[in-house]
């Protein structure tokens, strides 16, 4: 059992740089094809060649097109939870080509979140979840940047972290941790996307937008459930 587990740590270890060598390799791709977009006169095209490649068909789409792909490259998002909610979240933020995204979990891969959780494989059981919808999400689109923040989301980080993103997603499974992201959002006038899930059903709300004006977790939750209530997806199944 013990070189099973470290096979397996091997293995994720080598997918991790792995990973990391594929990203470098297709930053220095983009910016020799910035450099040949370039036209006679120096004009630059607002995005690269292998840009246009990539987002076309999202572009394409009525009301969405140049301005919002720019829109979303100069942005940075952060997905608070590599679970059930984060990982497809995240992966699509990825797709589209937002500019950063900053990932928040401190837990570790477990083979019974696999039936969910899309980022993460059998061979990085063990594996930090961040570290390994990481390692997927480089794999899906290496030309974005990617920031790690192996934690919990605490009273004491909240604020250093968010504070370098403008948009948040709260992919967590817990009404405490709610209720502080949404707290630290209010503060820091940064706009909110709650979801949530257990078993079949689901919540979805659009917190502090537009910042300042917008209602906050508090507004719409004030009085949080009883601790006995709180039932976890070990518990109750997801």
């Amino acid at each position: 059992m013990e070189r099973i587990d470290q096979l397996r740590r091997e293995i994720a270890l080598r997918e991790s740089d792995l990973a990391d060598l594929r990203s470098q390799l297709a930053v220095a791709e983009s910016e020799q094809r910035a450099r040949q977009d370039d036209g006679p006169s120096g004009w630059k095209w607002p995005l690269a060649q292998h840009e246009y490649d990539r987002y076309s068909r999202q572009m394409i789409v009525p009301k969405l097109g140049l301005e919002s792909q720019l829109r979303l490259k100069n942005s940075r998002v952060l997905v608070i939870g590599a679970g059930g909610l984060g990982c497809p979240a995240s992966a699509y933020l990825a797709g589209a080509g937002v500019g950063v995204l900053g990932l928040v979990d401190g837990d570790t891969v477990e083979v019974s979140n696999l039936h969910r959780q899309i980022a993460h494989s059998t061979s990085r059981v063990s594996m930090s979840k961040v570290e390994s919808a990481i390692t997927y999400l480089q794999e899906l689109n290496p030309t974005i940047k990617y920031h790690a923040h192996q934690t919990h989301l605490t009273t004491e980080n909240a604020q250093g972290i968010v504070s370098q993103y403008d948009f948040v997603l709260d992919c967590t499974d817990h009404p405490t941790s709610r209720y502080l992201i949404s707290d630290i959002c209010t503060l820091l006038s940064k706009p909110l996307i709650s979801a949530s899930a257990f078993q079949s059903s689901g919540q979805l709300i659009v917190l502090n937008n537009p910042p300042g004006q917008g209602p906050c977790y508090r507004c719409v939750f004030p009085k949080p459930p009883p601790p006995e209530s709180v039932v976890g997806c070990g518990e109750g199944g997801s």
